[in-house]
């Protein structure tokens, strides 16, 4: 089965014949085939309407033209007519679009007879998606190129599946040159879709979003749940969503920023301040407002000077006090509802319902959009209750789940160990260590942090874990700090070049985050099947380069 992308076609109605054919391509294609949908031509007001791409045949552009058969025939060449004929619009289409991608030397030949041409094959035709192929007149669509060029109604739906990949190959070049490699994929998804870049053109090499990340960033509003494990790349992906919602993709030129700021909430502080630092980075921060659920709900109540409930942060069941404050406020109309033109939820396997409906209370129902990303390690009760749980605070999610697999941050090693699929340190990369006492964890992992750093890294690519304060995390900072190693903590945590220091976290402080070099102290004999296996698989996947595991004894 093919990749569409995006995944559905959007809310309006879509073209006469076009749900047809997007079923015909989803069934009647394989599974090397991706196929993207309104592919805008970069520097061009136009846009190719489907774009095909397969590794071996190379890339077809398609242009849609839902026309009757009058209105057809008085756009063929001869007739006063204001439309182009199809077949000349589609090659001018297919024409403007290979021009951009030949800009990129890496698809092009550098020497030779077809220097400066692109390496794999391309073609293009139409799909006239309201006249039978009976209905075209007997010289061709245009008179002078060829019907094979076409793709009628009669060769769309269930039935004509196989009568459209039967045609489709017609379109394809024949025998086609050259192989589109996954390099050059990126590369040409990158080209049309700056949006996609997860780095500069001058990295080696190039990372953009995947293919799963693209169809969830590319989903036409709406809601939608993005599952996936840690280091699959959601909070990456809510990032991006984030600078396009507000009118900038990065690469991307400035675009008209919606009337309504966008809304971005997560659960642990530290993952709030890197967020809030992307946010600038990617000059976006001042219409995407970021920050827990717990101190979004403060600022609206201190805003609107309705008072705040007893007791501290840091107590149980404040934030929950916090958010029927909010709710009572809402209610009596003392907060306005709908001031956000998009809600975005990272950590969203941490959000109660009673939560999460308080905050879709804040989205602009006249644009509606929604993302929601979860941790499928960490959900209660597994996906199903979770999704019953979005679903019953108002969030509609039903065929708009998306999962991403592929894992884009931890070492082969670390991916490994941290999933269970090697019973111990498989590589030079994870390297676990059993002392007699915390104390001597402690001062094992700092050696190994001194290490790195007179080895040239600096302290803030790194990062320690523990899972209580005062049983390892006090223990853990005073031994550092004995050391020499500079360290910050909780509310002192920043993510920019100028705080150089080890960042010191607790396992649920830092989800979202991710460091090269990271310490784990407190590490059991087994954690598989425990009931905090999902957590330390968490905290594990934080790691990107290097992890250093330490635990007791095991008698």
């Amino acid at each position: 089965m093919s990749t569409l992308i995006p995944a559905t076609l959007p809310p309006p109605p879509p073209r006469a014949g076009e749900r047809e054919f997007v079923r015909a391509l989803e069934e009647g294609l394989d599974d090397e085939y991706r196929i993207w949908r309104d592919v805008p031509i970069p520097g061009s007001e136009q846009q190719v309407d489907y774009l095909l791409l397969h590794p071996r045949r190379g890339l077809l552009c398609l242009t849609l033209r839902d026309w009757g058969p009058e209105r057809f025939q008085a756009s063929l060449p001869g007739l006063e007519s204001q439309a182009r004929p199809p077949l000349e619009e589609a090659l001018a289409r297919a024409q403007a679009l290979v021009a951009v991608l030949e800009s990129d030397p890496h698809l092009i030949f550098s020497s030779g007879r077809m220097s400066g041409r692109l390496r794999f094959s391309w073609s293009w035709g139409v799909l006239l998606s309201q006249i039978r192929r009976e209905q075209l007149p007997s010289g061709g669509p245009d008179g002078d190129l060829e019907a094979r060029r076409v793709i009628c109604q009669d060769e769309l739906g269930r039935e004509g599946a196989m009568a459209l990949a039967d045609r489709l190959g017609t379109l394809f070049p024949t025998p086609p040159f050259g192989q589109i490699s996954p390099t050059q994929l990126d590369r040409i998804r990158l080209r049309l879709f700056p949006g996609l870049a997860l780095s500069g053109e001058a990295s080696a090499p190039i990372r953009v979003l995947d293919v799963d990340q693209e169809r969830a960033f590319r989903h036409p509003e709406g809601h939608q749940v993005i599952l996936g494990e840690s280091g699959t790349g959601k909070t990456t992906l809510l990032l991006h969503a984030a600078a396009r919602l507000a009118g900038r993709s990065p690469g991307e030129l400035p675009a008209r920023a919606p009337a309504k700021p966008v809304l971005f909430l997560c659960l642990n502080r530290a993952l709030a301040r890197h967020l809030d630092h992307q946010l600038h980075r990617l000059g976006v921060a001042d219409r995407v407002h970021i920050g827990t659920f717990p101190a979004w709900c403060h600022r609206l109540l201190t805003q609107h000077h309705l008072g705040l409930p007893g007791g501290e942060g840091a107590d149980p069941g404040y934030a929950d006090a916090l958010a029927e404050r909010v709710a009572r406020g809402l209610e009596k109309q003392r907060i306005a509802p709908a001031q956000y033109a998009a809600l975005l939820i990272d950590e969203g396997h941490g959000f109660p319902e009673a939560w999460l409906a308080l905050a879709l209370g804040f989205l602009d129902p006249l644009s509606d959009v929604l993302a929601l990303a979860a941790d499928t390690g960490q959900l209660p009760g597994g996906e199903q209750a979770a999704l019953a749980t979005f679903q019953g605070a108002g969030i509609r999610c039903r065929n708009r789940v998306f999962r991403l697999t592929e894992n884009h941050r931890s070492h082969p090693d670390i991916l490994d160990f941290a999933l269970g699929r090697a019973p111990r340190p498989p590589g030079p990369a994870v390297e676990l260590a059993r002392h007699a006492s915390l104390k001597e964890e402690a001062a094992w992992l700092a050696g190994r942090l001194l290490e790195a750093h007179q080895a040239g890294m600096p302290w803030r690519h790194m990062g320690a874990l523990y899972g209580d304060w005062e049983r390892e995390g006090k223990l853990i900072n005073g031994v550092f700090r004995q050391a020499g190693i500079p360290m910050t903590w909780q509310d002192g945590i920043r993510f920019n070049d100028r705080q150089d220091t080890v960042k010191l976290l607790s396992m649920n402080g830092a989800q979202g985050l991710e460091f090269p070099l990271l310490a784990l102290a407190g590490f059991p004999a087994n954690p598989v099947g425990t009931p905090e296996s999902g957590l330390w698989r968490m905290a594990m996947l934080r790691a990107r380069d290097r992890l250093l595991l330490s635990g007791t004894i095991v008698p």
